[in-house]
């Protein structure tokens, strides 16, 4: 490494410029992630509206023998685990 005296201040600019500025731009974006982004639970709330089914609900009911977890029966004959966060989103007739 040279000593600090041969380098000049231009170029010392440009090193911090370098290698200040990706590093600035990945903390703006970690922050800006974590403030203004979506949660944990709206992402979770994606990922299970992403999955694909086609029908109309049918029926819903309560299964005791899987800790009483709410299923909606389609009229497709599938049925479809609600999961505790969509309960107040889904009725028959959907």
């Amino acid at each position: 490494m040279m000593p600090k005296e041969l380098i000049s201040k231009k170029d010392n600019i440009i090193i911090y410029y370098v290698f200040g500025s990706p590093m600035l731009a990945l903390l703006g974006f970690v922050l800006y992630t974590i403030f203004f982004g979506p949660g944990s639970e709206e992402l979770m709330m994606r990922d299970e509206l992403s999955a694909d089914f086609k029908g109309r609900v049918d029926s819903m009911y309560f299964d005791q023998r899987n800790h009483n977890g709410k299923y909606a029966v389609l009229n497709s004959g599938q049925l479809y685990p609600i999961y505790r966060n969509w309960e107040r989103n889904i009725e028959v007739g959907d």
